[in-house]
């Protein structure tokens, strides 16, 4: 729902630069922000997005925002192929549940993770909306 409200409908999916202590918000230490930024630049988080090979989304820059929306507009595009990455990547979308608790993967080269939730009514959908 945050995807299809975000940007008025359009989306805008990333800025296009940014200062992490002034553009970011959060109740997690500093420094744990500016980490992950760190480990994870735009330009590479850009390049994620738009790759056919990963997400597929075609971007365009708004120069007066510096801000990235999708060149279609439309925010259900932007959750229809996060979604369909997710699901080709062999994740479950649990939905009407609640994240329990997360745990990193095991190994190197493990394709699980310990990822607990409660879900009092799960509907399990084959089309997202």
């Amino acid at each position: 729902k945050k995807i299809l409200m975000s940007g008025g409908s359009r989306c805008n999916v990333l800025p296009t630069e940014m200062e992490v202590r002034s553009d970011f918000f959060s109740e997690s230490p500093a420094g744990s922000v500016k980490a992950i930024f760190a480990s994870w630049p735009l330009p590479q988080i850009r390049a994620w997005l738009e790759d056919p090979d990963q997400i597929g989304l075609e971007l365009s820059e708004e120069q007066e925002t510096f801000k990235l929306f999708p060149t279609s507009n439309s925010s259900k595009e932007v959750r229809d192929k996060l979604v369909a990455a997710c699901i080709a990547r062999g994740v479950h979308i649990r939905y009407n549940a609640s994240l329990e608790g997360l745990k990193p993967l095991p190994a190197p080269g493990s394709s699980q993770a310990d990822i607990s939730a409660k879900a009092p009514h799960p509907q399990p959908r084959d089309k997202v909306d």
